[in-house]
């Protein structure tokens, strides 16, 4: 299954942005989500093992500042 066969990616891209064994298994489940949704839409003319990096790092980049959005609103009340 494609899943499987960039499971090795995945972890590598998510191993170098991920602080915490609670960030990684919440990107990463992002990344495979994100995945499933949009495998139609990616361009099959275009680098796949690309894609996938980007994905990855996009997830990681938005688990981040949702992260610091979330504690800045609680840091409020």
């Amino acid at each position: 299954m494609i899943i499987n066969s960039c499971s090795f990616l995945i972890y590598g891209v998510v191993i170098k942005i991920a602080h915490h064994n609670q960030d990684f298994e919440d990107i990463t489940q992002e990344v495979l989500a994100k995945i499933i949704q949009n495998i139609n839409f990616f361009a099959k003319e275009l680098n796949f093992t690309g894609w996938l990096s980007r994905v990855t790092m996009n997830a990681g980049i938005g688990h981040y500042h949702q992260k610091k959005r979330t504690k800045t609103i609680l840091s409020n009340f």
